[in-house]
């Protein structure tokens, strides 16, 4: 597992960019628990009425045998944990919504994930070892490279990739370069966006744009310019925040 989260809404949206991580999730007050596939592009949630929201979320490739599917099954999808899981699915269930406040679901949650990491096989390490390298390397390395680098097929990495991270290495790609030109934007250090999108690994800030706009709905203008507005308005929120203007 990478981590135990919560998000705690007074009805805003949230844009959540893609990372290729996968997530269990439940809302406080819902009657059953989700998983979240892989995403491709972004989604908005959370609109409407105040919520808390309790997760654990998996870092790319590694749940696979945690949950018991194969990534692609739910690229830019997401299940009832019931469905994935059958009857521990619903005991979980029954268990969420005992639960008095957000803290004791997250207990309950990460408990019930802990269990089965205990039981699960180990994650495929030749995909663990590809994710670190295209996420130290922003999505730059060429992808036959990344297969000789551990010890596997350009093909063979593909059908990996797409069973376990649920989608291929080119795309993780574009998500790794993502993640560093939003990470770029958080410290603030943008001289120039043309400078911006030579220094994150695109062609110039045409490719930024596209690509930005492809994976997340909005520019890296748009994105920056709500960024900011969010962080000074609640700080809390950090990269979560409404990109919505």
């Amino acid at each position: 597992m990478a981590c135990v989260w919560e998000v705690v809404s007074s009805g805003e949206a949230h844009r959540v960019l893609p990372d290729g991580a996968m997530d269990v999730l439940f809302a406080v007050g819902e009657a059953r628990a989700r998983v979240i596939g892989p995403m491709t592009r972004a989604i908005v949630t959370g609109e409407g009425a105040p919520s808390c929201v309790v997760g654990v979320r998996f870092r790319p490739g590694a749940g696979v045998e945690v949950l018991g599917l194969a990534a692609r099954e739910l690229r830019d999808e997401s299940a009832e944990v019931a469905d994935v899981w059958g009857a521990e699915g619903r005991s979980l269930d029954a268990r969420l919504a005992e639960a008095k406040s957000a803290h004791d679901a997250m207990v309950a949650l990460e408990a019930e994930l802990t269990a089965r990491v205990a039981r699960a096989r180990a994650p495929d390490p030749r995909v663990a070892r590809a994710v670190a390298l295209l996420h130290a390397n922003g999505g730059e390395l060429p992808i036959p490279a990344v297969a000789a680098s551990v010890g596997i097929g350009e093909r063979q990495l593909t059908r990996l990739f797409d069973e376990r991270v649920g989608y291929g290495p080119k795309v993780f790609a574009r998500v790794a370069r993502l993640q560093r030109a939003t990470a770029a934007i958080a410290r603030g250090s943008i001289a120039s966006w043309a400078r911006l999108a030579v220094s994150c690994g695109y062609a110039d800030q045409a490719h930024l744009v596209r690509e930005f706009r492809a994976l997340t709905g909005v520019t890296p203008r748009l994105y920056a310019s709500a960024r900011a507005v969010s962080e000074i308005d609640n700080p809390a929120h950090g990269p979560l925040a409404s990109l919505d203007a």
